[in-house]
Order: structure tokens, then C-alpha cells, then sequence
């Protein structure tokens, strides 16, 4: 969101996400853009109106979970509060009032990298991981929608995808033990057979029955012959290595 929060803060959080372009960086390559439009006569003439769609806060609650409560909750206000300075600036440069779509977070606890991460967690030590993530995910969108509803330069969409996540997360789960319950989640059952392992692995990691039948491409990355069965792509460490 704000590569400020790790680099200037008095309680630092050490990470290497701030080498990535933060929400200003973009917005102001969205403005530079804008500002060139009119080279092209036709575009400038022509009427235009912008859907933004604003998903951030991924890498920045992936980090935070390992700082202090207290510290993870004064980034997290940090960072939102960031989100909608970013979006008065849209605001500012937007030819007609802007709508957004601002989707609310998910529980990153159920990532296949968060689980891979901390492989070497006991058992009571990766729930507590697991415990505080949902926190910070509940903080997180807790204070997204009450800003959502103070703002008032545009119009903002929150779709519930989070929901259709964790139902497409549990559906698969309580279905494979046997479980049926009646409600949404029994309404809509998950759309993918695989919920847990992503389609993407390194070689050296990847489980034995992705292994199977798998290929692997130059780079050692093991990918499975069906990845519009699984819910996953990649395990998140895969996009890390990238970015370090």
C-alpha cells in the first residue's frame, strides 16, 4: 500500500515488499497516462468513463503478522487510511465521478504459502499463526468499510468475494470428510476439486501426488495438467523469490 510504512516509521517492519511500486507510484502512473491521452487526438475527443478496481493489502497483511498486534493495527489504519487518500487523488484527476471497486480481503491463513511458510511451527504455534491472521484480516476490512462509508468522492462497490472464497475453501473441505450442512455453502458447492495445493510448485517441494503427472518447466516449477480444478495457483513464495 505504502512503501512509507516500512521504511520511515519509528516501529520498522523489515520486509522487501517496499521494492515494489506502492498505490501513490501507480496512481501517479494512471495520471502520467492520462495526461499523455490527448496525443491521440481521437481518444481525447472521445467521452470516457473509468471503473477502478482497487485490490490491495495482500502483501501488506502478509507482513504484518509478523510484528506486534499493536503494531500490525497502527499499520493496518496506516495503510487504509493511505487507500483513500489514494482515492481522493483519482478523484481529483477522474473526468467524471469515480466508481470503484474495492474488494474486501480474504483470509490469507488458507494460502497453500502461509502453511508452507511455517512448516516447522508446531502444531498449537501455526494455529495461533493462523488465529492472529484472521484477526488482522477481520481488522483490515473492518476499518475498509468504515472509511467506504465516509468517503465521499465517488461511488465504491465492496463485492463479498471473501465469502465466496472461505465457502469454496469449506465446501471442498467438509465434502471430502463426508459432511453436508445446509446453507449457502450447500447451494453453491465449490467450483474446483483442489482447495489447498496450487497448480504451481517448485520441483523440490512439490507434494508426491502433484509430482505425478505434473510437468515441469525450465526453471524447476512443477504445474499440474488441470489448473482450472484448483482454487490456487502458485504458493505465494514462488511470487516472492521473483520480487527479492
Amino acid at each position: 500500500m505504502d512503501n512509507s510504512i516500512y521504511t520511515d516509521r519509528p516501529r520498522r517492519i523489515d520486509t522487501s515488499v517496499a521494492r515494489l511500486a506502492d498505490l501513490a507510484t501507480q496512481v501517479q502512473h494512471w495520471i502520467n497516462f492520462e495526461n499523455q491521452k490527448c496525443l491521440n487526438a481521437e481518444r481525447c475527443q472521445r467521452p470516457e468513463a473509468n471503473i477502478f478496481t482497487v485490490f490491495v493489502g495482500f502483501w501488506d497483511l502478509w507482513e504484518y503478522i509478523e510484528a506486534d498486534r499493536a503494531v500490525a493495527e497502527d499499520a493496518i489504519t496506516q495503510s487504509v487510511n493511505e487507500l483513500f487518500t489514494q482515492l481522493d487523488v483519482i478523484m481529483e484527476h477522474a473526468p467524471h465521478t469515480p466508481r470503484v471497486v474495492l474488494p474486501k480481503m480474504f483470509d490469507l491463513g488458507f494460502m497453500p504459502g502461509f502453511r508452507t511458510q511455517r512448516m516447522g511451527y508446531d502444531t498449537p504455534s501455526l494455529a495461533e499463526q493462523q488465529h492472529s491472521m484472521a484477526y488482522l484480516v477481520s481488522y483490515w476490512n473492518m476499518a475498509l468499510e468504515q472509511k467506504a462509508t465516509e468517503w465521499v468522492g465517488g461511488d465504491i462497490y465492496m463485492p463479498k468475494w471473501s465469502q465466496w472464497f472461505l465457502d469454496q475453501v469449506h465446501t471442498r473441505q467438509l465434502d471430502g470428510i463426508g459432511y453436508h450442512v445446509a446453507g449457502a455453502a450447500s447451494r453453491f458447492p465449490s467450483m474446483f476439486d483442489e482447495v489447498e495445493s496450487p497448480c504451481l510448485w517448485s520441483s523440490a517441494s512439490a507434494p508426491d501426488d502433484l509430482r505425478r503427472g505434473s510437468t515441469v518447466n525450465e526453471i524447476g516449477v512443477s504445474y499440474c495438467t488441470d489448473p482450472a480444478s484448483h482454487l490456487f495457483w502458485c504458493v505465494t513464495y514462488l511470487f516472492r523469490s521473483d520480487v527479492s
